[in-house]
């Protein structure tokens, strides 16, 4: 009785979580990822590089906004905005104004030791590679003029009259088309344009000297007008122009030579018959959902094999009551009954068993959802989303597998966003 109480009540809470969410948190279904460490993309041996000195970049500058002081921002940040993400990335060990830093860590040392603290210790100054970024940057500040034309119409209204059932005079208007005329104004309005381009190459190179990795980011360009026919915005300021201008490669370099954590885009699919774990899913809730369709699965699993013991049972039934004669025949027929029956419960259950796999990837634990893909494509070949994301992490665990260097970092991770284990 204690039991079904239990069950009764986790059946009622569980009812109760699908409406709320159903209310509030599938208006807006978020986007459901997957989360994997993932091996650089250029830089093989990249095990053997744990300290990497990340030397401050050495840009030149050209065009009519020049200067020592734009030049020194631009510089800063892609230098910051590189040694931030390989952080993010938690890998590498990257220098700055601390860490690897003698002389700024006996500066900082010599304050706090001023205020009465112990002495503080930085990370060991030898290096295994260096990151070295040089460029050009080409920033122009151009202005000109746009007519702008304007329509202005005039449409007079000629008024009549006309008497309605009970004989008064009701006025109405009509627009008199010959006497419309339109004025046509040009206006100069002032504009200013901001032009933006950037040649960067990043050389990663050992203790040695070797160059391990060496790219080329050419006509990287940014452009934005302020006034004339342009959108309303304000001049932007350096800062933006630097992010626009240099941080998508700034990422693509992270991407290159660093393991790093990808998001991997799951699809459900909506045609599974527990709808109730799709709103799950949909609200992000993977571990309610998991709880959900695991139950559902294992059910299924059930009626498949009472389908098995049903068709057992009518075969002995028949070979007991049938004569030799017709046996055969009849036999042959229950088969054939019973294999389109399992076939059809199972290609109705790919969707439910192709939406559990994702739930387990998106859980972190690829290899099991691997497991749930392969049943769902089994139960119907024509899933093409399964086998499609079948593919996917096939390939993503591939990479990882290649790398020995990846063996140390844990696979698995947390469903929450942004989170994620490393040994």
């Amino acid at each position: 009785m204690k039991k079904k109480n239990i069950m009764h009540s986790f059946n009622f809470f569980l009812v109760f979580v699908v409406l709320i969410l159903s209310i509030y948190g599938c208006a807006k279904p978020r986007v459901i990822v997957a989360n994997y460490y993932v091996p650089p993309k250029d830089l093989e041996s990249f095990e053997k590089y744990k300290n990497i000195q990340l030397k401050k970049a050495d840009l030149s500058i050209t065009g009519n906004l020049k200067s020592q002081k734009i030049l020194a921002m631009y510089e800063n940040y892609i230098t910051e905005r590189l040694a931030a993400q390989l952080y993010q990335e938690r890998y590498y060990n990257i220098n700055d104004d601390i860490y690897q830093n003698p002389e700024n860590i006996a500066n900082v040392d010599s304050l706090v030791r001023n205020m009465g603290y112990e002495k503080i210790h930085s990370g060991s100054n030898e290096y295994d590679a260096l990151i070295i970024i040089k460029g050009n940057i080409n920033i122009e500040k151009n202005s000109g003029s746009d007519m702008i034309s304007k329509t202005l119409v005039h449409q007079p209204y000629d008024i009549y009259y006309e008497k309605n059932k009970k004989g008064y005079m009701i006025p109405y208007s009509k627009p008199n088309k010959k006497a419309r005329h339109e004025t046509i104004s040009k206006t100069e309005v002032r504009y200013e344009k901001i032009i933006a381009h950037a040649d960067i190459n990043v050389s990663f190179v050992d203790k040695q000297g070797n160059v391990i990795y060496n790219r080329n980011f050419t006509n990287l360009s940014y452009n934005k007008k302020i006034g004339g026919n342009a959108d309303i915005c304000s001049i932007p300021a350096h800062i933006e122009i630097a992010d626009k201008l240099l941080n998508p490669t700034i990422q693509k370099i992270v991407v290159d030579i660093s393991p790093n954590l990808q998001q991997q885009e799951i699809k459900l699919n909506e045609a599974a018959k527990n709808q109730s774990a799709i709103v799950l899913m949909k609200a992000a809730a993977f571990a309610e959902a998991e709880i959900v369709l695991n139950k559902f699965v294992e059910d299924s699993k059930k009626e498949l094999q009472s389908l098995e013991k049903q068709y057992e049972s009518k075969k002995a039934d028949l070979t007991k009551n049938t004569s030799a004669d017709k046996l055969e025949s009849l036999l042959e027929n229950l088969k054939k009954a019973h294999e389109q029956e399992v076939a059809e419960r199972k290609r109705l259950l790919s969707p439910d068993y192709e939406n559990y796999g994702l739930i387990l990837e998106a859980l972190g634990e690829p290899l099991s959802a691997l497991d749930y893909l392969d049943k769902s494509c089994q139960f119907d070949d024509q899933n093409l989303t399964a086998k499609s994301a079948m593919t996917r992490i096939s390939q993503t665990l591939a990479k990882i597998e290649q790398s020995k260097g990846l063996k140390e970092i844990d696979v698995k991770h947390e469903y929450k966003q942004d989170k994620f284990k490393t040994h």
